[in-house]
């Protein structure tokens, strides 16, 4: 299956914290299960805008706030 998580923040974020490492876990558990991860999250200074980490591809767009605008753009092309 494959499964679009949004979270406004990543486990590389300078900023993440339990919730982000929370939903990594639950991710990278998905993909060991067989499942396609990907992680819509916001950009931050100096980061890749694309990342496979532990298997979960992590997409990177906008910042703190605009990440709300720009997700409803990256679902119809990759759902």
């Amino acid at each position: 299956m494959n499964i679009l998580i949004y979270n406004w923040r990543d486990i590389k974020n300078p900023a993440a914290g339990g919730a982000e490492v929370v939903t990594h876990e639950i991710a990278k558990r998905l993909v060991l299960k067989g499942h396609k991860i990907s992680l819509f999250t916001a950009a931050f200074p100096g980061c890749k805008k694309n990342e496979m980490i532990d298997g979960v591809d992590i997409i990177r767009s906008g910042g703190r706030y605009t990440v709300y605008l720009k997700a409803p753009q990256y679902y119809p092309n990759n759902a």
